[in-house]
């Protein structure tokens, strides 16, 4: 976003691309704006937008990644309609550590307390600032199951994930969030479900758990 907002041209061409590619197909696309700091960086974007693809309706979004944007979380909310979390970056920051450290992987699958508060935090005020907002979360710690409930205890309920499309990935969603449901499965899995499919070393006793809750799941995340 720095380099961009210096050189606007590397976004010039990345919005004529865009403009080519969903101008005519009847779409509403989704711009999700990367590294954004500041309310003026949705803006740089925007202003960019309406040179380029001035008869285009785009539904615009913020990444999450940064300490600052957090804290500018207010102003940068109610400039767009969705915003997404950027758990490795931001976990970068908030701890002040490198995302290429071997010896610090595992905080950016398991969030911290600290991370964990400051996203909590962010979510609350995003959602005083534009309650209609879309939040997501990505990045390692969207398919570690103990962040995910860390989040949800501390209030940072999340519209939606980007995850690979595994199976256990699909399972997340029902574990966490009670109220929702797998399509024509009956209920969401338990606890106690999830542990026996993906903590029990015995293969054999995790396919027989889920056997049947496998119907209606996507191919993707069919045994």
């Amino acid at each position: 976003m720095q380099l961009a907002r210096q050189i606007p041209d590397l976004y010039r061409a990345q919005l004529t691309f865009f403009a080519g590619a969903y101008g005519l197909n009847g779409f509403l696309p989704r711009l999700l704006i990367p590294a954004v700091k500041t309310e003026s960086d949705i803006e740089f974007v925007k202003n960019l937008a309406v040179e380029i693809l001035p008869e285009l309706s785009i539904q615009f979004g913020a990444m999450v990644e940064t300490v600052a944007a957090c804290n500018n979380i207010d102003s940068i909310a109610k400039s767009v309609s969705f915003i997404s979390f950027g758990t490795n970056d931001l976990t970068s920051e908030v701890l002040n550590i490198s995302r290429q450290d071997p010896n610090v992987q595992d905080h950016f699958r398991l969030l911290s307390a600290s991370v964990i508060d400051c996203v909590a935090e962010t979510v609350a005020r995003a959602r005083s600032s534009n309650p209609t907002i879309h939040i997501s979360l990505c990045g390692e710690a969207a398919s570690n199951i103990h962040s995910l409930m860390g989040l949800y205890e501390a209030g940072a309920r999340m519209d939606s994930f980007s995850v690979a499309p595994t199976l256990s990935n699909t399972l997340l969603l029902p574990l966490v969030y009670g109220g929702h449901f797998i399509p024509e499965t009956t209920e969401p899995i338990s606890r106690d479900e999830f542990n026996a499919c993906f903590y029990n070393p015995q293969p054999s006793r995790s396919v027989n758990a889920l056997s049947e809750r496998k119907r209606g799941l996507p191919p993707e995340a069919q045994f």
